[in-house]
C-alpha cells in the first residue's frame, strides 16, 4: 500500500549500511529472535536520527520480506520490484534482496506453521440442492418459492510440529454446517462472496 511504499522511499535518505541493518533487523523480528525496538537500538540501525523514520523502514522492509516470501517470489522478482516499483538504488536493493534470500525458506516454514495453526476449521468439500416450496389453493399452483439447502464438511485445522500433529478441535470442526437460504438471502451472500475476492486481488494486486 502507500504506507508500504512510503516506507521504501526513506531508504533513500540513508547509507547502504543502515538500510540492510534494518532489514536484517526485520527479518529477525519477524522471525521472533528478538523484539524490533531492541534490535534497531543496535549496529548501524540506531544511527538513524529519526526514530520514526528507522520504525517506518522497519515496517516497510519486514512486510515486503513477509510479502515477498508469501508469494514464494524469487531474488530476481524482489529486486525487480524495489528498483522498477519502487525506485530503489540498486545496491539498496540487493541488500535487502540478500537478507531475502537468506531467510526466505525459514519465512516460507513460518508462514506455514501460522496458516497451519488456525484454530478455525477448514472447509473441504461444499454440497447444495434446490427445492421448491409450492402454494396451492384449491386446484391451481399460487406460486413457486426457491429454497437452496448448502452443506458444508469442516475438518479441524492442525498443526504440524516436531513429534507429531497437533489438532485444534472447535465446536463444528469435522461437522456438516447445514444452511436454508431463500433466494434473496442466496443472492446477498453472493454478492458479500464478491466483495471478498474483490478485496483478495486487491491485496494482491498491491
Amino acid at each position: 500500500g502507500d504506507q508500504n511504499a512510503a516506507g521504501l522511499a526513506l531508504c533513500s535518505k540513508y547509507t547502504d549500511a543502515q538500510v540492510n541493518h534494518v532489514a536484517a533487523c526485520a527479518a529477525e523480528a519477524v522471525m521472533g529472535r528478538g523484539a524490533a525496538s531492541d534490535l534497531l537500538a543496535a549496529g548501524d540501525a540506531s544511527s538513524i536520527n529519526s526514530a520514526q523514520h528507522r520504525q517506518e523502514m522497519y515496517s516497510a522492509i519486514a512486510c515486503t520480506l513477509v510479502e515477498a516470501s508469501k508469494m514464494d517470489s524469487t531474488d530476481e522478482d524482489l529486486r525487480v520490484l524495489l528498483t522498477n516499483e519502487h525506485h530503489m538504488k540498486g545496491s539498496q536493493a540487493k541488500a535487502i534482496t540478500a537478507v531475502f534470500a537468506a531467510h526466505k525458506a525459514e519465512l516460507r516454514q513460518l508462514l506455514a506453521r501460522s496458516s497451519a495453526s488456525s484454530p478455525v476449521p477448514r472447509l473441504v468439500d461444499t454440497h447444495w440442492r434446490m427445492d421448491l416450496d409450492v402454494a396451492h389453493s384449491k386446484d391451481r399452483v399460487m406460486g413457486k418459492k426457491p429454497r437452496y439447502h448448502f452443506t458444508l464438511e469442516t475438518q479441524p485445522s492442525t498443526t504440524q510440529e516436531f513429534g507429531g500433529t497437533t489438532e485444534h478441535p472447535s465446536a463444528n470442526a469435522g461437522k456438516e454446517l447445514r444452511l436454508v437460504l431463500t433466494e434473496e438471502q442466496l443472492q446477498d451472500m453472493l454478492v458479500r462472496l464478491r466483495e471478498a475476492c474483490r478485496a483478495v486481488e486487491v491485496a494482491q494486486a498491491q
